[in-house]
């Protein structure tokens, strides 16, 4: 079972690798000309939305 969730893990990493996702994202948001903590309320709304 755990070698699935590695196995799963090694697939996401490929594709954040391929799509260069992070860095996109990054990009985006350094762009975007919000201050730090807009974007850390940004963040944590995001979370309180998947957690509800």
């Amino acid at each position: 079972m755990i070698f699935f969730i590695v196995l799963g893990a090694a697939f996401y990493n490929g594709f954040l690798a391929l799509t260069q996702l992070p860095q996109e994202a990054a990009a985006w948001v350094s762009a975007s000309g919000f201050s730090p903590w807009t974007i850390l309320l940004i963040i944590l709304v995001f979370y309180l939305l998947l957690g509800c």
